[in-house]
């Protein structure tokens, strides 16, 4: 009998991801607190946080959980820094595009409306990206896109090889179900 499952890889990267979602939504949360909501030991999510914050990604603050009575050391909360990479969102309806960049909390940094010209979309996207990028002094991780009637992924494809950056697309119907799910 053949048993399918997650190899270690593959763990260590949903594990990254659901540390990353819990810090997007509860900034200041403890490593203890995060290890009682995913059913790891401590350990293991010691070891995640260690790795993001020597990448910058992540710094130590005051948590924000309720600290436990008596005695121990004190809660230490986490967020992400000032350098953590940021995210861009495209919302692509008709020729207009609604195009923003957000932090890891998903607060707004840069947003712009504009009209897209026949042609070569991506290569207009990608200018627009890097106008809202350009004053921010952080990597951008990667895209949303949602898209609207009359446009199909080949769009997200073709900025993702212009970008080399992940861009995940998706047609109003699923957004609008991600949104209302999240």
């Amino acid at each position: 009998m053949k048993i399918v499952g997650m190899n270690g890889d593959t763990t260590k990267r949903a594990n990254r991801q659901q540390v990353l979602r819990l810090l997007s939504t509860e900034p200041g949360i403890s490593r203890t607190e995060i290890s009682a909501r995913m059913g790891l030991v401590k350990m293991t999510v010691s070891n995640i946080i260690a790795e993001m914050i020597r990448s910058g990604m992540v710094k130590e603050t005051r948590a924000t959980g309720v600290e436990k009575p008596g005695a121990g050391r004190k809660l230490t909360g986490l967020c992400f820094s000032e350098k953590a990479p940021v995210i861009a969102g495209l919302w692509m309806t008709g020729r207009q595009v609604y195009a923003g960049v957000f932090s890891m909390e998903l607060k707004l940094f840069n947003q712009s409306i504009r009209q897209l010209e026949p042609g070569n979309a991506a290569e207009s996207l990608s200018t627009i990206l890097h106008s809202l990028m350009e004053p921010l002094d952080q990597p951008l991780l990667g895209i949303g896109m949602a898209l609207g009637t009359g446009w199909d992924s080949s769009v997200g494809y073709q900025l993702s090889e212009m970008m080399n950056l992940p861009v995940f697309a998706m047609s109003d119907v699923a957004a609008d179900a991600t949104v209302i799910s999240r």
